[in-house]
Order: structure tokens, then C-alpha cells, then sequence
């Protein structure tokens, strides 16, 4: 799977994890019924032409650390599913939300 980064109009991932060749994307989706957020895993490598690309394939070494990254995902869900949830503070006369 490749991800078009040079593409401007693509949205950008709540969060990142990577543990070595592995990344981790969340993404936050809202819908009717609420907010919600997924997770794509892939790996990094080098093409023959020197580029990096993303796959969706993993070798048996890769799934170990797969593992570890869906806990730490899972993690972060959980972290930004609380920031979304707690009660918000209106700072008058300069606009901001804490």
C-alpha cells in the first residue's frame, strides 16, 4: 500500500507510532454517530531505485513488533478517545479551548 504524502488535500493521521520499519497511522473519523478513530500498520522500505514505499505485506520478523504496535495504538486510541471526551474550558476574549 502506498501513501500519497505529496498529495496536500490528503488529511493527516491523529497520530504516528514507528518502531523500526513498522508505522502505525491513526486516523480520526467522524460520523453520525460520534467519533471514532482506525489504525493502518504498515511497513517501510527501499525500493530498488532508492525510494521509500509503504506495504501492507510483513515478513515473520515483522510480526513480533506488529504486536507491539497494535498495544501501543491501541494506547494512543485510548489516549486521544479521552482528550476528545474531557469537558472543555473556554478562555474569554482570546478565542482559546483548553
Amino acid at each position: 500500500m502506498k501513501h500519497d504524502n505529496a498529495n496536500p488535500q490528503r488529511s493527516k493521521p491523529a497520530a504516528t507510532l514507528k518502531s523500526g520499519r513498522i508505522k502505525a497511522a491513526i486516523w480520526k473519523n467522524d460520523s453520525k454517530h460520534g467519533r471514532y478513530y482506525t489504525a493502518t500498520i504498515f511497513r517501510t522500505y527501499r525500493t530498488a531505485d532508492g525510494n521509500y514505499a509503504d506495504t501492507s505485506q510483513f515478513t515473520v520478523n515483522d510480526l513480533l513488533q506488529i504486536q507491539l504496535m497494535i498495544k501501543q495504538a491501541l494506547d494512543q486510541i485510548a489516549d486521544l478517545s479521552c482528550e476528545a471526551t474531557a469537558p472543555q474550558t473556554m478562555h474569554p476574549g482570546d478565542g482559546r479551548v483548553s
